[in-house]
């Protein structure tokens, strides 16, 4: 999945972004071969895992760009994907943002069109198992971005404190968002 995701990233069309791997303690080999096969990318090595809100701030001390996207191992992009996000944020001075993500065994379903909060406190992905027939395609407010595919001006991420690291693994989408 690793590689299905990286390959997506470096034939992204947009003139000047960083790429970034964090590797949260793997034991598998793929850090070493995504340090062979794409040397341009900066790999923050974790010795164990620290969880999901520490590995990606950790990730974020080593950027420099204006803007952060995050981005799970199994998401893969469209070439246009990240010029359609940062022109969006900028002409709506969006702070915080995810696209519609698919199914990537079969890219006709809907895994995520934005997430909602019901009262109980426990999130879900808005859409979720949906035909996509083009009913998402317009922009719209939802509950919180999820984290498989987040984008956020580095200003406000820095205001709102990052991610909260005493989330080990879901949650941490949740609690960004919610601090709007």
């Amino acid at each position: 999945m690793l590689e299905r995701c990286i390959e997506s990233v470096t034939a992204t069309e947009y003139p000047d972004f960083q790429g970034v791997i964090v590797d949260n303690g793997s034991v598998d080999r793929s850090v070493q071969n995504a340090r062979q096969s794409y040397p341009n990318i900066l790999i923050v090595q974790n010795l164990s895992s620290l969880g999901l809100g520490s590995a990606y701030n950790k990730a974020v001390g080593a950027t420099t760009g204006e803007f952060l996207v995050f981005l799970n191992n199994d998401i893969e992009v469209d070439p246009r994907w990240l010029k359609a996000l940062v022109e969006f944020a900028v002409r709506q001075e969006a702070n915080i943002l995810q696209p519609e993500i698919l199914f990537l065994h079969n890219r006709s379903i809907v895994n995520s069109v934005g997430n909602e909060l019901p009262i109980a406190g426990f999130g879900h992905c808005g859409g979720i198992g949906e035909h996509d027939n083009g009913q998402y395609d317009r922009p719209r407010q939802v509950g919180y971005a999820s984290g498989a595919c987040l984008f956020v001006w580095r200003d406000v991420f820095d205001k709102l404190g990052g991610f909260d690291e005493t989330c080990l693994g879901y949650g941490s989408d949740i609690d960004l968002g919610g601090e709007l």
